[in-house]
C-alpha cells in the first residue's frame, strides 16, 4: 500500500491517499483539495473508492461533496460527527463565510472495526476529544497511523471547539496511539508526519 499526501488550504490542512494498485482511499476533504487530488488520480488512472474522515470540522469537509459528486465513493465517518457534514453551514463558526455542501454518509466507522476496501484493510480507533466522533486509522500492515487533528507533531488537537474534551482527547492519545509500537509512522491533520517513539518522548503535552 503507498500513501501519498497533499497539503491545501489557508489552514495547510493535510489529507492522504492510499493507494493498491489501481485503487484508492482518501483520508479527509479539506478546502481546496479536490483540484490537485482530483488530478493525482485522473492522472494516475485510480479508482476512488472511499473517502474515510478523521473528524468533521469544517476545514476537513469542505472539499467532500465535489469528490461526492464526480467519484461517488463510499463516504466513512463516526456516527457522533456525522452532524457537521448533514448541516455544515449550522455548524460553522460564524467568522468563517463559506458555502458547504451537506453530504450523506454511506458507512459508519465504530472503534475496533476493521474496514476491507479493494485489498486494503484499514482499523478505526475512536479517539474522542478533538470531536465526539473523532477517529485515527491503522494501516494495516504499513506500520503507519493517520491521527487527523487528534495527535500531531510534538502537539495535540484543541479542544476549546464545541464537542471538545482535553480529558478525554489524552485519554484517547495514550490509550489508543501510544500503545503501538514505537516505529509507527503518524500522519497528522496538519504538519509534518512523525513516529509514536518520538511521541512518546518529546511531546510535551503528554509528559506525565
Amino acid at each position: 500500500m503507498e500513501l501519498i499526501s497533499f497539503v491545501s488550504g489557508p489552514l495547510e490542512n493535510n489529507s492522504y491517499l492510499a493507494i493498491n494498485h489501481n485503487h484508492c482511499v482518501l483520508f479527509d476533504a479539506p478546502m481546496q483539495s479536490f483540484e490537485k487530488i482530483d488530478q493525482y488520480i485522473e492522472n494516475n488512472h485510480l479508482t476512488l473508492d472511499a473517502i474515510i474522515l478523521t473528524h468533521t470540522h469544517f476545514d476537513h469537509i469542505v472539499d467532500l461533496s465535489r469528490f461526492q459528486n464526480k467519484y461517488n465513493p463510499d463516504i466513512y465517518v463516526h456516527k457522533d460527527d456525522e452532524y457537521r457534514i448533514l448541516n455544515p453551514k449550522d455548524e460553522l463558526p460564524t467568522w468563517i463565510n463559506l458555502d458547504i455542501e451537506p453530504v450523506v454518509p454511506t458507512n459508519y466507522l465504530n472503534d475496533g472495526d476493521v474496514i476491507q476496501i479493494s485489498n486494503m484493510f484499514f482499523k478505526i480507533l475512536h479517539t474522542p476529544g478533538h470531536t465526539q466522533g473523532g477517529v485515527c486509522i491503522e494501516l494495516i500492515g504499513d506500520s503507519k497511523l493517520i491521527t487527523g487533528d487528534t495527535l500531531f507533531n510534538l502537539g495535540i488537537g484543541r479542544t476549546d471547539f464545541p464537542g471538545g474534551n482535553s480529558f478525554q482527547l489524552l485519554n484517547s492519545i495514550k490509550d489508543k496511539l501510544l500503545s503501538y509500537d514505537d516505529d509507527y509512522e503518524i500522519f497528522p491533520g496538519h504538519g509534518g508526519k512523525s513516529t509514536i517513539g518520538i511521541e512518546k518522548r518529546y511531546n510535551p503535552f503528554l509528559k506525565g
